[in-house]
């Protein structure tokens, strides 16, 4: 599903077009795969980055799993250090906390928020000043917009006799386009992240002999983004409110930066690129 929301390439002119559709995927699987699931992010991102991998896009994270996390955290370093051309971008998470998930945390990763389709803050996605950017992510349980309201992407898979004996799941595949699932309509965080992660692909297909650098990529990134398109709710400015009184948040840091900090991103980074020649 993280995949198709970066990559997906439709078939004899049919289906669904990530945002990135002539990037090249590494996957990498990380999750649920050990005891230690510090131990096992540690070596695919690793692995990720002595592939050559230009983007290390982590749809993953937590506040439980990844502590301690100082492994982790030397672990990014080290890859940061060695390729500073590498952007690595983590889902902020969907505990609709003020603070983002790890490794979103991580210093120099990017950490990315979610919204809705109708420019509010998704009502999982954390917020707050840990957060660089926000991309739709969607929100299924939005009552005007039902499954339609999430991220189209790509699921299940796409073998006809995987199904056989096999009843379709209700639970999940929701208002998919095709009764297998092999669309599919989801939300979070985890789908925003890889929104970025395709754009930044698009700004490196805009680089082809990786001229720029992991800050000079986010910097465009950060001038492109907006939050004019964006809403805050009544709740939220309440909220905000009580944290800036009790904080003494900067005067710079308005309610749609504390929520949507830089703003949505927008592929218009693909021309900042070229004008960056």
């Amino acid at each position: 599903m993280v995949s198709g929301v970066i990559a997906a390439r439709p078939q004899n002119g049919q289906g669904l077009v990530g945002v990135a559709p002539n990037a090249k995927i590494l996957p990498v699987t990380v999750a649920k795969q050990s005891f230690d699931p510090v131990a096992v992010v540690v070596e695919g991102i690793g692995y990720a980055a002595a592939r050559g991998a230009d983007v290390i896009n982590m749809s993953f994270g937590g506040s439980v799993d990844y502590v301690p996390n100082e492994d982790l955290a030397d672990a990014i370093l080290e890859v940061q250090t060695k390729n500073p051309k590498i952007v690595f971008l983590a889902a902020a998470g969907n505990e609709n906390f003020n603070e983002v998930s790890l490794p979103a945390t991580m210093l120099g990763v990017v950490s990315v928020g979610a919204t809705d389709l109708n420019g509010k803050r998704a009502p999982d996605s954390n917020f707050g000043t840990g957060v660089d950017f926000v991309a739709p992510g969607g929100d299924v349980a939005n009552q005007e917009l039902g499954a339609i309201g999430g991220i189209l992407t790509t699921g299940a898979t796409w073998v006809d006799g995987f199904w056989q004996g096999i009843s379709v799941p209700d639970y999940f595949w929701g208002g998919a386009l095709d009764p297998q699932g092999r669309y599919i309509w989801t939300n979070g965080t985890s789908f925003a992240s890889p929104a970025v992660a395709g754009v930044v692909a698009l700004m490196k297909g805009e680089d082809p002999k990786r001229q720029l650098n992991r800050d000079r990529l986010i910097a465009i990134l950060k001038t492109t983004a907006s939050d004019k398109e964006l809403n805050v709710s009544k709740e939220e400015i309440e909220f905000y409110n009580s944290i800036a009184k009790k904080t003494r948040l900067s005067n710079s840091i308005t309610p749609k930066k504390y929520f949507f900090s830089s703003g949505l991103v927008n592929a218009a980074a693909v021309k900042g690129v070229k004008r960056s020649h």
